[in-house]
């Protein structure tokens, strides 16, 4: 997770190892971390960006983006 999420997450970790179960999905993840989904703007497994439904599979690596502002 980046940015601020580990600090509102239920783990409060930046990094997360989760035992893979059959039909986990991204928004599992999210739920099981007590993020807001509107917050997770941006979700990548493997380098690749995925929707909320994706199932995940043993050795993926998923990272989270909050919502990003510049100027």
């Amino acid at each position: 997770m980046y940015a601020y999420l580990p600090n509102i997450s239920k783990s409060r970790r930046r990094e997360l190892k989760i035992s893979p179960e059959e039909g986990l999905t991204v928004q599992d993840i999210l739920v099981r971390e007590q993020l807001p989904l509107q917050i997770a703007r941006v979700v990548m497994v493997n380098g690749r960006r995925v929707e909320m439904d994706y199932l995940l599979k043993d050795g993926d690596e998923m990272a989270v983006f909050p919502p990003v502002a510049g100027g």
